[in-house]
C-alpha cells in the first residue's frame, strides 16, 4: 500500500511518538535530509509499517466519519425543506389539513386573526404563515 510512496517531515515526528514510543525512530530525522520528499519505503521496519497501518486505520475510519456527516447534512436539508412547505408545520391529519386551509383563506385578507390553543401547539407558526401570505 505505501510502496513507491514517500513520507516527509517534521509533522509525522508528534504522531509517531505518540503512536509508537520506544519504537526506532526513522522518521525522526526524515526532515533533516536534503530532500526528505524522496524517502523510501525501504528506512522503514515491521513495526514502523505497523503504525502506519494503524494510522491508516484511522484515516479510514475518520474518512467514512467524514463521508456520513456529508451525507446526514444534505439529508437534514432535504428534510427542511419538506417540512417547511407547509410553512414549518407537519402533519397530515385531518385537522392538520383544516388548519392548512384556515390559513390559506386567513392569509390573503386584511382582517384580524386571533389564534388560540394551549402551549406548544404551534400558534407561532400558524401566525407566522398568516402573516407570510398576507398582503
Amino acid at each position: 500500500m505505501l510502496q513507491g510512496r514517500s513520507i516527509a517531515g517534521p509533522t509525522l515526528v508528534p504522531l509517531w511518538d505518540t503512536l509508537a514510543p520506544g519504537l526506532p525512530a526513522a522518521p525522526h530525522n526524515l526532515h533533516r535530509l536534503r530532500d526528505p520528499v524522496h524517502v523510501g519505503f525501504e528506512l522503514f521496519t515491521k513495526d514502523h509499517t505497523g503504525v502506519l497501518a494503524s494510522i491508516a486505520g484511522f484515516t479510514a475510519v475518520a474518512l467514512e466519519h467524514a463521508r456520513y456527516v456529508t451525507w446526514l447534512e444534505g439529508e437534514n436539508l432535504r428534510l427542511n425543506e419538506v417540512i417547511n412547505v407547509e410553512h414549518g408545520m407537519i402533519g397530515e391529519s385531518l385537522r392538520m389539513r383544516e388548519v392548512y386551509q384556515f390559513i390559506g383563506r386567513a392569509g390573503p385578507t386584511d382582517r384580524p386573526v386571533l389564534i388560540t390553543g394551549e402551549t406548544g401547539t404551534g400558534k407561532d407558526l400558524a401566525a407566522r404563515a398568516i402573516h407570510q401570505n398576507s398582503p
